[in-house]
């Protein structure tokens, strides 16, 4: 009995590692493989980093765009930003394949895309329930750079266009036309 115990602790302990990666954010394989690394910008912000954020916008109730950013702000656990400087040409093959796996799961479905002159950006969300995201990624490539943004939280379908003019990042402004259709 003793043994028996002893295996099925062993397989769990084995197969911990697997859970835990099959629940982590869908951008978190990725952040981990290029943050850090030359040509790169990664920017983590942390639940705790919303929550400070959550009370600085609190505290200014009276202006309405403070009001819209915390209801924007209270929604959101999470945020990563990897960014690719496009000067380095050896790193782009990769990671756009690196990107397109990341898309090509199941989990997401494109919200929208965009093309205008020499820009792409791509929205793709993973849904949370019937009426809100768990993730939402934006994949903005230009002339100079390749943007990767995943903010994560429980976000409702009508905070994207609020998301948009708070957090006044090049690319979001894409997000503000969705209320506009």
């Amino acid at each position: 009995m003793k043994t028996l115990k002893i295996k099925i602790a062993a397989v769990l302990l084995l197969l911990l590692p697997f859970v835990s990666f099959s629940q982590s954010n869908s951008i978190d394989k990725l952040y981990e493989k290029y943050a850090g690394k030359d040509g790169f910008t990664s920017i983590n912000l942390s639940a705790e980093m919303f929550k400070l954020a959550s009370g600085f916008a609190a505290g200014n109730n009276t202006d309405e765009s403070a009001k819209e950013m915390g209801e924007v702000i209270n929604q959101i656990s999470g945020m990563k930003i990897l960014v690719l400087n496009d000067s380095l040409k050896k790193l782009i093959p990769e990671f756009n394949n690196d990107i397109q796996k990341l898309v090509n799961t199941k989990d997401f479905a494109e919200l929208m895309s965009i093309e205008d002159k020499g820009s792409k950006v791509k929205f793709l969300t993973k849904k949370a329930g019937a009426n809100s995201y768990s993730e939402i990624i934006m994949i903005a490539k230009g002339d100079n750079e390749t943007v990767v943004m995943s903010f994560t939280g429980n976000i409702k379908p009508e905070t994207l266009g609020k998301l948009s003019r708070t957090m006044n990042i090049k690319g979001m402004e894409n997000l503000d036309k969705l209320n506009h259709k």
